[in-house]
């Protein structure tokens, strides 16, 4: 289970704005216990003016992101909505394990 938040940030906040998610945010929404991880990631494209990331968050179950969205959520998003306001928007989205895949055998050249 996957928790995904698309994040785009004003490019003069960016900077503040990563620092707070790397220092502060992301390690807070992973304590609450309703999550096994979590990666942050940045994305090479951006509209002008703006910077754009990801967070990937991973739980055991839908469950556990349920519970995060009932006792915790509002809380932090509190917090960093009074920290950036309007600087930055955001979606998110809950994807669900269909099917994992690997590799079957060594790729060999032809």
């Amino acid at each position: 289970m996957f928790y995904v938040v698309y994040v785009e940030v004003e490019a003069d906040a960016a900077a503040e704005w990563e620092a707070y998610m790397r220092g502060h945010h992301i390690q807070e929404v992973v304590d609450t216990g309703c999550f096994t991880g979590a990666i942050f990631a940045s994305l090479d494209e951006a509209p002008e003016g703006r910077c754009c990331f990801r967070t990937i968050y991973t739980a055991d179950d839908r469950a556990a992101v349920d519970r995060y969205f009932a006792t915790f959520a509002a809380g932090l998003r509190d917090d960093h909505n009074r920290r950036f306001g309007s600087r930055v928007s955001a979606r998110r989205e809950v994807l669900e394990v269909i099917s994992r895949f690997a590799p079957l055998a060594p790729v060999t050249g032809e």
